[in-house]
């Protein structure tokens, strides 16, 4: 277990979760942890890809509206 920190708010010393994730000694990470996501990882894309998909394409809706909406005003 790493040990704790004695002001739980200052991540001034925190690499990032990407960084841990690359490092093969990561205490925070166990080999079982990392085959499990490396497992998951089509499926967790095949979950978020198309919500972020519907997400943009309603973001561009909205755009469009309140740019088409400007455009049409004096």
């Amino acid at each position: 277990m790493p040990p704790r920190r004695e002001n739980p708010d200052d991540d001034s010393d925190q690499e990032s979760i990407l960084d841990l994730n690359a490092r093969p000694d990561n205490p925070y990470i166990t080999e079982t942890v990392r085959q499990a996501l490396h497992d998951m990882m089509p499926q967790l894309i095949d979950a978020i890809i198309p919500q972020l998909i519907s997400q943009t394409v309603e973001a561009v809706r909205q755009v469009n509206a309140v740019a088409g909406g400007a455009a049409n005003s004096p």
